[in-house]
This record gives structure tokens, sequence and C-alpha cells, in this order.
């Protein structure tokens, strides 16, 4: 069965710094790159700042994106109840958690620079919370 995907995109704007969640156009002229929805117009927006939407939800049914930091509490292989804070990130096989803090070094000792993020089908989606993004410590 296919499922519909979420085409959402979310990034900075250029004149609040504030992250707006819309539609992602990119000016070809002007090399512009805006944001837009029904609530604010097209955005200008710092392309830098552009992450997609990862088709996942974390509690609340609040949408997970590229460089969230999220906190999560999954079954790993072993079927044991494990946690990880990491941040969003894609690889060429899909969305992972890059651990950070204690918990990079907690899972590079056992052999992992990233974890798969939990999806859909793991019905683990209640136990995801995003606590921030990177963008808010980017310059």
């Amino acid at each position: 069965m296919i499922k519909n995907r979420v085409m959402l995109f979310r990034a900075k704007s250029i004149f609040t710094e504030l992250l707006i969640e819309g539609s992602l156009i990119q000016h070809y002229v002007d090399g512009g790159c805006y944001i837009e929805n029904t609530e604010n117009g097209r955005v200008p927006v710092y392309k830098k700042t552009v992450c997609q939407f990862t088709g996942h939800y974390a509690e609340n049914h609040t949408p997970i994106f590229e460089r969230d930091i999220v906190d999560c509490t999954y079954f790993d292989h072993n079927g044991n109840d494990t946690h990880v804070v990491g941040i969003v990130t894609w690889q060429d096989w899909g969305y992972v958690l890059k651990p950070i803090g204690k918990d990079a070094v907690k899972y590079s000792k056992m052999g992992y620079e990233e974890i798969e993020l939990p999806g859909e089908d793991d019905d683990t989606e209640s136990n995801i919370k995003v606590i921030g993004t990177v963008l808010d410590y980017d310059d």
C-alpha cells in the first residue's frame, strides 16, 4: 500500500528569525528561497536553514524535521528498551538519529554512529519527543 506523503519544509525567516513551515519555493532568477503557507504567504528564508519533514511524528502529532533534536525510547535489536537523544539527519537509506552528548559516547562504544529513526510501523511515535532543533544553535 502506498501512503500519501506530505511534502513540508521548515526554515528561518530572514525578517523574524522564526521558523516557518510550508511549501518550499526556490526562485531561480534571483536565487531566493521562500516558504509559503496560508498563514504567512510567501516568506523569504535563509537557504541554509531549510529542513524537510521526515514523514514521522513525535508526541502530540508533532512533525519531525531534519536537524530536530529528539529524545527517543525504542526497542533495540535484542528487544531491550533503549533511550537516545540525537539529531535527525538524512542518510542514503533514510532518516537516522545521530546520538549526541553522553549518548554519542555510549553508542560509539557499541559501534553505532547513527540509529535508524523509528517509523510509524514501529509503534514508538508516542516515545519520541522533539526537544529542539540544531537551528536554534546555528549562527
